[in-house]
């Protein structure tokens, strides 16, 4: 039998399986093209068993899948060797569980970054990542590709916030790994395995959160007006001191100018949370390291827009829309 048959046959019997309403081809899946490569056919399931399914026939007929959030971060990572079926997560986007008073929430993998952290802000909490493309990605593709934000700085990275998950294997094999609670000291992490393993491992089906408190405030500094090793200087001042930022950014001419900064070139961007007078004081600090090193400090008047614009940065130029 033919290649091309092997993948019409096998995307007959994905249409079975999921209904036809399930599975695009065509212009339909060409959108999901990564790279140089379009998948034959684009697979939208609506649970697990749907996942488990497409996988195990894919993998019957030796095919290539390639599994697909927000289509923000598909140019990280190696291209796929093979791509025959895309596998969409976005219909599995529920949150599962979710306890306030514990800080933890599960969620399916296909649920949008920006949706999860509107769904928490409703208790005045959130999950600590701030990903480029928030209101895209997924939190199974930030998980998938290990991607973290600015917040990185205060609250660690992708394998820091993540206690749990469940997977669908390459046959179709469903398993977990970690727990929904915060202690958990037994066996093996496979958690921090399968965060960054770029779906190598496993496509992720849900995922258990570590969440934090919103801070009551929140205020941004930008220290300019020197070389890039001032500011380099600066942000080393500042993470060895007694301050305690949330983000601490060091920009070139390039990242100013495509974020809005004037005038553009070298500077230093940080950030405090927490009571208000206490982030006016570091604020304080801020502008006294900055005038001791023959630079200047100035409050941002919006840093939540600023923030956005230099997590997005430079993603934003390279995604050019996504599948519908």
């Amino acid at each position: 039998m033919t290649a091309a048959r092997v993948v019409a046959r096998t995307v007959e019997a994905l249409r079975e399986a999921l209904g036809a309403e399930s599975v695009l081809t065509g212009r339909a899946a060409a959108v999901y093209r990564v790279g140089d490569l379009e998948p034959t056919a684009a697979v939208r399931p609506r649970d697990e068993a749907g996942v488990s399914r497409t996988l195990a026939l894919a993998f019957r007929d030796g095919l290539g899948v390639v599994p697909w959030g927000g289509g923000a971060h598909q140019s990280l990572g190696r291209p796929p060797r093979r791509y025959d079926v895309a596998l969409d997560m976005r219909r599995l986007n529920r949150v599962v569980a979710y306890e306030p008073a514990d800080m933890t929430a599960t969620v399916q993998a296909g649920i949008r970054v920006a949706d999860l952290q509107q769904r928490l802000a409703e208790a005045d909490q959130f999950w600590s990542l701030d990903p480029p493309l928030a209101d895209r990605a997924t939190v199974g593709g930030i998980v998938a590709v290990g991607l973290a934000g600015p917040l990185r700085c205060r609250y660690g990275g992708v394998r820091d916030l993540v206690l749990g998950v469940r997977v669908a294997h390459a046959d179709g094999t469903l398993t977990k790994a970690g727990s929904r609670v915060v202690k958990n000291a037994t066996a093996y992490n496979l958690t921090k395995l399968y965060a960054g393993s770029y779906g190598t491992l496993g496509v992720l089906l849900e995922a258990t959160l570590r969440l934090q408190p919103r801070p009551a405030a929140e205020g941004g500094w930008l220290v300019t007006g020197g070389a890039i090793e001032q500011a380099h200087d600066a942000a080393t001042r500042i993470l060895g001191s007694h301050l305690a930022p949330n983000r601490v950014e060091i920009l070139d001419e390039a990242c100013t100018r495509a974020c809005g900064i004037s005038p553009p070139g070298p500077a230093l961007i940080v950030s405090f949370g927490g009571v208000g007078e206490a982030v006016r004081d570091q604020g304080e600090s801020v502008g006294s390291l900055a005038r001791s090193l023959g630079v200047r400090a100035v409050e941002l008047a919006n840093p939540a827009q600023m923030w956005r614009a230099l997590q997005d940065f430079p993603w934003i130029e390279q995604v050019s829309g996504s599948p519908g």
